[in-house]
């Protein structure tokens, strides 16, 4: 008889071949900040969070039309901030800055984007970010924060050949400081260096010094600036900086310069500035600045001003609008000055000053802006360019991805939210001020919750009153339920929990007693769940969770005995599944997620259990959908996000999303397609900051092989049909050496789901499986999944947490005997950074990082027991 195993060791998932896909809605537009709730009703998805504009996912860099700056289609996305860009010469880019992956390929810090769009080969792998490039001929220079590149040692500075990617020996060094910028002439000279160190090629050198360009040795050349240098260009024998300096050159000179390139000294030529220049353009006859300055020679200039070339001089050029910003970035192209800071990105006419209707809409800080023939580069701290505003509370059409024009503007944050008819019913931090009639939400005052019209986004006339925040509302019938740190509503004392008419606003009897925090979780018939801190609360001790009579707000007799929090429940015939914080529930050990009785409280058989916080469930079909911090959910492999069934708690293969980032604060699912909100990067290698929709959950008309678990005992099969009346299939099997035959006529439970259990196969073989939906066997099969079931334990080393990622040095290892074994993890030299040693048979999982901040960059991780090895290439990115 099958036996499932509920140890590690014992256990391999297998799932199926040609399994359905998470389509990542690449469309999709996404928040610059995360998101804590979203909700689905029809074709609009509604989320909240602490964030003020929504757009199309570009990443922190983008190609931009020069006429009105929309984005070109077709560059690769870029996770991570660019923070420069440079011409590769034949018609491509360089970029560096603090960069993770560019079109969903891994990359460290530096990327080449070549002419048709498409990322080149060549990846650098650098421990830190760069903020400056400098190209002559086939050499790039790279300068930034960093110790090593490609496993050898460069700090700040690298050098690399252009027609190989490899990396030059060039390497002078610097200490004591970033590079910040690099310049150097189109065919002769050395390469000049700036930025906040104290030494260069193991010289004093203070901020700014220069460099052969082949050997990487000193040169004489010493400006010696009291301050560090953010801007430098290099234009007809002059060195022109900028930066937080007052004296550069042997001479006084504020926050701007002209140094003669043979001397270091710096010339007559002396605007001054009353604050930081932190870019530099010479364009003709004119000197472009921009910076956080008000004032230029004397004259009122804001963040933004031209200098004459050769006297120093303010010129009458003064666009206006950059006040409180500052300007991190120019370049010029067609009588253009593209300008590009804390305000975004914007476009100058160089002749008259005036604004230019050139608007890419950057979601965040501009700090690169290079023109071309081709296009605009953009790059910085952004997500999206082609953003709109829209504070804390949006919808979007979950069809074309966009945002709508449903904007209620809270005045502070949104908390909780529920649908009732035409109606979104939210709460949260707004209220109107205490000295004003300025609106709190929909245009109207209201005072910690409000009905909003779906239609409109106004406010109805339902007002609650509340004397202090929401945080949670659950709807049931005519009735709304809600938690939050307030005593009164509508008048009346209301310890943190009330309910209120749906129709009228009036206050309801339910007024339960806590001593502590609460938050309403869900309502089951007239049974109220709620977690929180408390130790008592409707008249009974309960810890952390309970039930309370939906009418008279007393305890019911349903207590799960918890130790820890809960954060999520979702609800199911006999059972309430929840999730949080806690390691033991309904009188069993359970961590994070677990399954109880509706009727006795106690802890169902459901095991799934997740190594860490478990902060959203959904039910859906014979699906448990689950978010929250965790990295592993019965043993399996599921950053942030996982799909568990609901009968067997056995993890969903089928449906595996790979997330990079913190965590997932709600999923909201409309079969086939489910939403993830929370505060992530990237799904399945895609940029996706914060939201991400994928669909495609089920796609087999009938049939979808759910999961499938193998162990030398048996296999585990679960199907799910899209038409829940399917009432049988038949089931088939074969080997590689035989044809097909019927094994077993399966039953659905009613549900849509349909499980095997296999105990007739040989530890270590390799069986195939199909299901057929018609009487008679042969007809509309299902796609054929092949299983290998495991044999004896044998050595082997894998990593668990993604690679590259920032948790690439977590393995999974797996010992055939008791013998000593060890794990290395080493450096790209060979040298060793931490042993640990390992003993017992079976499967471990081990984190090399636990306790280290190691910095980015190429690793390798051996495994030894005895004669034999293996070794394993990890990159660690943040």
């Amino acid at each position: 008889m099958f036996r499932p195993l509920c140890l590690a060791i014992a256990c391999t998932a297998v799932f199926a071949e040609n399994a359905p896909a998470q389509t990542v809605r690449s469309d999709f537009w996404t928040p610059n900040w995360p998101v804590s709730g979203a909700l689905i009703t029809g074709n609009t998805l509604y989320i909240h969070g602490d964030y003020n504009f929504l757009g199309p996912q570009t990443g922190g860099g983008a190609l931009v039309t020069s006429t009105d700056g929309s984005a070109i289609p077709g560059f690769p996305r870029v996770q991570g901030s660019v923070l420069i860009a440079i011409p590769d010469g034949v018609g491509g880019w360089f970029i560096g800055g603090a960069i993770g992956s560019v079109g969903g390929q891994p990359r460290s810090a530096l990327a080449h984007i070549s002419a048709d769009r498409t990322v080149t080969s060549w990846s650098p792998i650098v421990d830190g970010y760069v903020r400056a490039l400098a190209r002559r001929g086939s050499t790039l220079y790279a300068g930034g924060q960093f110790t090593m590149v490609d496993g050898q040692p460069r700090a700040g500075l690298a050098a690399f050949a252009t027609t190989t990617g490899g990396l030059l020996s060039w390497n002078p060094g610097v200490s004591g400081g970033v590079v910040n910028q690099i310049v150097v002439g189109d065919s002769v000279g050395p390469v000049f260096v700036a930025g906040e160190f104290t030494a260069l090629a193991g010289l004093p050198r203070n901020r700014i010094g220069a460099v052969d360009a082949v050997t990487g040795a000193l040169r004489a050349w010493n400006p010696n600036s009291d301050g560090s240098i953010m801007a430098m260009s290099l234009k007809s024998g002059v060195v022109y900086v900028g930066g937080a300096f007052s004296a550069v050159g042997g001479l006084s000179r504020a926050a701007v310069a002209a140094l003669d390139t043979s001397t270091g000294l710096a010339t007559g030529w002396n605007p001054g500035a009353n604050d930081v220049v932190s870019s530099i353009h010479v364009n003709g006859q004119n000197v472009y600045l921009g910076g956080a300055f008000n004032f230029v020679n004397g004259s009122p200039r804001a963040r933004l001003a031209a200098v004459d070339v050769g006297t120093g001089l303010v010129t009458s050029w003064n666009p206006t609008g950059w006040n409180y910003s500052r300007v991190y970035a120019l370049s010029s192209k067609a009588g253009r000055l593209y300008v590009g800071g804390s305000f975004g990105l914007a476009a100058v006419d160089l002749s008259s000053g005036a604004i230019q209707p050139w608007d890419p809409k950057p979601n965040g800080v501009a700090y690169a802006v290079t023109a071309s023939d081709s296009g605009v580069l953009v790059g910085g701290d952004f997500t999206s360019v082609g953003a709109q505003p829209s504070q804390k509370l949006s919808a979007l059409d979950l069809i074309t991805g966009t945002a709508t024009a449903w904007e209620p503007a809270p005045s502070a944050l949104v908390r909780a939210m529920a649908v009732r008819g035409g109606t979104l019913i939210v709460g949260g931090d707004f209220a109107p001020p205490p000295f004003g009639s300025s609106p709190s939400i929909g245009g109207q005052q209201r005072y910690y919750i409000a009905a909003l019209d779906l239609a409109t986004a106004l406010a109805t006339p339902w007002a609650p009153i509340l004397d202090g925040n929401v945080n949670a509302i659950a709807v049931h019938g005519a009735t709304v339920y809600v938690s939050g740190n307030f005593t009164q509503v509508g008048g009346q004392l209301r310890d943190g929990l009330a309910a209120l008419d749906a129709v009228t606003g009036t206050v309801l009897p339910f007024a339960p007693a806590s001593d502590g925090t609460t938050r309403i979780l869900g309502v089951r018939g007239n049974t109220v769940y709620v977690a929180g801190d408390f130790t008592t609360i409707g008249g009974q001790p309960r810890n952390h969770f309970a039930t309370l009579d939906g009418t008279t707000g007393l305890a019911t007799a349903w207590d799960p005995r918890l130790t820890g929090e809960v954060y999520a429940l979702a609800s199911g015939g006999s059972k309430v599944y929840v999730g949080g914080n806690f390691t033991s529930i309904g009188g069993a050990p359970r961590n994070h997620l677990a399954a109880l009785d509706t009727s006795t409280a106690n802890a169902t058989p459901w095991d799934p259990g997740a190594d860490g916080t478990v902060r959203a469930l959904t039910l859906d079909g014979p699906w448990v959908y689950v978010g929250g911090s965790f990295s592993t959910i019965n043993g399996q492999p599921r950053r942030l996000a996982a799909a568990v069934e609901a009968s067997s708690g056995l993890v969903v293969g089928a449906w595996h999303p790979e997330l990079q980032g913190n965590v997932v604060q709600a999923i909201a699912v409309a079969s086939p397609t489910v939403c993830l909100a929370g505060d992530f990067l990237s799904v399945n290698g895609i940029l996706q900051n914060h939201l991400a929709v994928l669909a495609d959950v089920s796609t087999p008309t009938q049939l979808a092989l759910a999961s499938v678990v193998a162990t030398a005992e048996g296999v585990r099969l679960t199907w799910f049909a899209a038409d829940r009346r399917t009432p049988s299939a038949n089931l088939e099997r074969r080997t590689e050496a035989t044809g097909w035959h019927f094994i077993a006529r399966l039953e659905s439970d009613g549900n849509g789901v349909l499980q095997f259990e296999d105990s007739t196969v040989e530890p270590g073989g390799r069986y195939a499986y199909r299901l057929g939906t018609q009487a008679s066997v042969g007809d509309a099969w299902t796609e054929t999944v092949w299983v290998d079931v495991p044999g004896l334990l044998g050595f082997s080393l894998g990593i668990l947490g993604g690679n590259p990622s920032p948790n690439a040095l977590r393995v999974r290892l797996s010992l055939p005997n008791d013998s000593p074994a060890q794990v290395d993890l080493l450096d790209v030299t060979g040298r060793r950074l931490e042993r640990v040693p390992m003993s017992g048979t079976g499967v471990h999982v081990l984190d090399l990082a636990a306790g280290h901040r190691f910095p980015v960059g190429l690793y390798l991780i051996r495994l030894t027991q005895g004669s034999e090895r293996r070794t394993l290439r990890a990159v660690l990115t943040r």
